[in-house]
C-alpha cells in the first residue's frame, strides 16, 4: 500500500506535469495556429501579389515584343538609311568634282574678266570713233546728197566727150 500510494503520488505528479505540459503545448499550438493563419494569409497576399506581378509580366512581355518589333524596323530604317548615304556620298563626290572645275573656270573667267576690264578704255575709245565716223558720214552723205543731181550730170556730160567712153570702159581680157 505504501508502494502504491507512493506510486499514486508519483502518478498524480506526472498528471500535474502532464497538465502543465498540456497547457504549454495548448498555448504553443493556438501560436502556431496563428503564425498558421499569419502565414495563410501571407501566402493569400503572396498569391494576389503574385496575380498582379503576372500581369505586369505580361504587359513587359508585350512591351518587349513591341520593342523587338521596333527594332527591327529601326534596323531596316537604318540600312536603308546607309544605302541613301551611300548614295549621297557618291553624289557628293561628283558635287565635289563639279565643284573644282567651276572653280578652275572662275579662274579662267577672273582672268578674261580681268582682260575685258584692261579692254574697256580701248572699247570706249573705239566706239567713240565709231561714233565719229557715223556723224562724219552723215554730214558727209548730207554735204554730197545735193551734188548727186549734178555729178550724175557731169558724168553724162563726160560720157559725151570724144574718147571719153572708150577711157571709161574696163578691158575686157581673157
Amino acid at each position: 500500500m505504501l508502494r502504491a500510494l507512493d506510486d499514486l503520488h508519483t502518478l498524480a505528479g506526472a498528471v500535474g506535469r502532464l497538465m502543465e505540459m498540456e497547457g504549454a503545448a495548448a498555448e504553443r499550438l493556438a501560436g502556431l495556429e496563428a503564425r498558421a493563419d499569419a502565414i495563410l494569409a501571407m501566402g493569400d497576399r503572396i498569391d494576389s501579389s503574385v496575380d498582379g506581378l503576372l500581369v505586369h509580366v505580361d504587359r513587359v512581355d508585350a512591351r518587349v515584343g513591341d520593342l523587338v518589333s521596333l527594332g527591327e524596323r529601326l534596323t531596316t530604317l537604318a540600312g536603308d538609311l546607309l544605302a541613301h548615304a551611300e548614295r549621297f556620298d557618291l553624289r557628293a563626290d561628283e558635287l565635289l568634282a563639279g565643284a573644282r572645275d567651276v572653280a578652275a573656270r572662275a579662274g579662267e573667267v577672273v582672268v578674261t574678266g580681268a582682260e575685258v576690264a584692261a579692254a574697256l578704255p580701248t572699247l570706249e575709245r573705239t566706239a567713240q570713233t565709231v561714233e565719229l565716223v557715223a556723224q562724219a558720214g552723215e554730214t558727209l552723205a548730207a554735204a554730197v546728197e545735193p551734188l548727186q543731181g549734178a555729178a550724175e550730170r557731169l558724168g553724162r556730160v563726160v560720157d559725151r566727150l570724144p574718147g571719153a567712153r572708150a577711157a571709161s570702159r574696163p578691158s575686157r581680157s581673157k
